[in-house]
């Protein structure tokens, strides 16, 4: 009688043959399917060179990714539903999700008012962190004569946190820096240079600001004793 033969599990490729597999997946949606099926793929993931830059995704608002490369269009579902993405980072999204509540006034007439809430998610792991600290400011009220223009994120890879800055129209607080779970900074009302501040970017430890009349600031960041986020110059 012929012996019967048992087929190998996934988990016993040889790590040649995952690299071969690894090289032929420059998306970062891909490496990260082939991260999640076990523990010995994740690490010949590791272990394997970095892939090749790669052209940035588009994200469109309502979650189509686009890649310029290759002309393909992706979609991936929001963890929340009523959501925009209004800003992303290192494949970190931005979102911000509306909900309407219905209020009874003081004559008794009924009145929606919305209710805001934002978080961070990262669509190729799952992650997401909310951004509690931002609806005491970017409330209803706010959302009714202004807007957010720009929002980008720093991963801190000495203890996994994140910190986030937003740059609105508003005069009273045309930036705002958020540490998810300990707090958030504003510049004093009106403070130049940031109510003239067109645009924002993160580079090493310091924040970048460019502002109506082309002027650069580099603004160092730390944190208070509390842990909130703070500027230092």
């Amino acid at each position: 009688m012929a012996g019967t033969s048992t087929m190998a599990p996934w988990s016993d490729l040889p790590s040649d043959l995952l690299g071969l597999v690894i090289a032929r997946l420059p998306f970062p949606a891909d490496r990260a399917r082939f991260r999640a099926v076990c523990r010995a793929w994740h690490s010949a993931l590791r272990r394997h060179v970095a892939a090749p830059p790669q052209l940035p995704w588009i994200v469109l608002p309502e979650g189509t990714f686009v890649t310029v490369s290759d002309g393909g269009v992706h979609r991936m579902a929001f963890p929340e539903s009523n959501t925009v993405c209004i800003g992303s980072t290192d494949g970190w999204l931005a979102l911000h999700r509306t909900d309407n509540d219905d209020d009874d006034s003081v004559d008794g007439a009924r009145t929606t008012k919305t209710r805001h809430t934002f978080l961070l998610h990262n669509p190729f792991t799952g992650a997401t962190v909310p951004l509690a600290e931002l609806r005491d400011i970017l409330d209803d009220d706010f959302f009714e004569e202004f807007r957010v223009c720009k929002v980008i994120i720093r991963s801190r890879p000495d203890d996994g946190g994140h910190l986030v800055a937003v740059m609105t129209d508003h005069w009273d607080c045309p930036l705002i820096l958020c540490q998810p779970g300990k707090g958030i900074w504003t510049p004093d009302s009106c403070t130049m240079p940031f109510v003239r501040v067109v645009d924002i970017a993160f580079f090493a430890d310091k924040l970048y600001l460019i502002t109506k009349a082309e002027d650069l600031f580099a603004v160092d960041l730390a944190d208070d004793k509390d842990g909130k986020p703070t500027i230092t110059n």
